[in-house]
C-alpha cells in the first residue's frame, strides 16, 4: 500500500514541473511573429501584381502586333455650303481623309465608309434654357473608299467626293428647319482585327452657313469656338 502511494506521489510529484511549463507557455507551440504574416501576405501581393502585369503586358503585345487601322486626320479641302435652292443638286463635299496603319503587321484591304448628317438650328426652343434645340439628320448615303494593303506603321492620303444630294428632303422636310444648316458631322465607318469602329468627326458653319476648308476635328474635341472673322474653328 505504502509502495502504491509512493508511486502515486511521485506520480504527481513528475507532473507539477509539467503544468508549470504549460503555465509558462513553454509546452504551447509560439505563435507567428506579425511581421511573418506581414511580409507573407507582402509577397503573396506582389505575385498577384506580377501575375496582372504580365497578363497585361500580353494582352498589349497581343494587339500591338495586329494591323491597327486609325484615320489620323480629316480635311476639307474647299469650303462647302448647303443651299436649299439647289433641291436634289447639292454640291459633294471634297474631303482628304489620311489613313494610318498603327499596327506592326500588314493592313489589308479595308472599306472604309464615310456617312454625312447635317445639324441645323431648330425653330423649337428648350422650355428650360430657352436656347434654340439643334436637330441632326441623315439619309444613310455612305462614300465608300478601298483602302488597299498598308504597311506597318504607314499612312496614306485619299481624296473623296461626299455626295449630299440624299440630305435635302432629310434636311427640308422637318418643320422645325430654318433654312440653314450650322454643323455637320461625318462618321468613318470601317473594322480591322480589333473590331468595328466609326469615329465621328465634326465642323462648324459660319454665320453664312459654309463649312469652311481646314482641318475637321473629331467630335469628342470640339470646343465650340468659332473665329470672328472667318467663322470657323478655331485651333484647340
Amino acid at each position: 500500500m505504502k509502495e502504491s502511494m509512493s508511486e502515486n506521489e511521485q506520480i504527481g510529484g513528475n507532473s507539477k514541473p509539467a503544468d508549470d511549463k504549460q503555465k509558462n507557455g513553454k509546452g504551447v507551440a509560439d505563435r507567428p511573429h506579425l511581421w511573418t504574416v506581414v511580409l507573407a501576405l507582402g509577397a503573396l501581393v506582389v505575385s498577384i501584381g506580377s501575375f496582372i502585369m504580365s497578363y497585361l503586358a500580353y494582352n498589349l503585345n497581343e494587339q500591338s502586333t495586329r494591323p491597327i487601322l486609325e484615320v489620323s486626320k480629316l480635311e476639307f479641302l474647299e469650303d462647302w455650303r448647303f443651299d436649299p435652292r439647289k433641291h436634289l443638286q447639292q454640291s459633294p463635299i471634297s474631303v482628304l481623309l489620311t489613313i494610318e496603319n498603327k499596327g506592326k503587321i500588314l493592313l489589308p484591304d479595308t472599306d472604309v465608309r464615310l456617312a454625312p448628317s447635317l445639324c441645323y438650328e431648330s425653330k423649337n426652343i428648350d422650355s428650360l434654357t430657352g436656347a434654340h434645340l439643334k436637330s441632326c439628320v441623315s439619309a444613310g448615303g455612305e462614300s465608300h473608299v478601298l483602302v488597299k494593303e498598308l504597311g506597318p506603321s504607314a499612312s496614306r492620303e485619299y481624296r473623296v467626293l461626299i455626295q449630299t444630294n440624299n440630305l435635302y428632303v432629310a434636311t427640308t422636310s422637318p418643320m422645325d428647319y430654318q433654312g440653314k444648316i450650322s454643323d455637320i458631322n461625318l462618321e468613318v465607318i470601317y473594322g480591322d482585327s480589333n473590331g468595328s469602329h466609326n469615329p465621328c468627326f465634326t465642323s462648324r458653319a459660319n454665320s453664312d452657313g459654309f463649312l469652311l476648308k481646314g482641318i475637321v476635328y473629331p467630335c469628342n474635341l470640339l470646343k465650340g469656338r468659332v473665329s470672328a472673322s472667318k467663322g470657323n474653328l478655331a485651333e484647340p
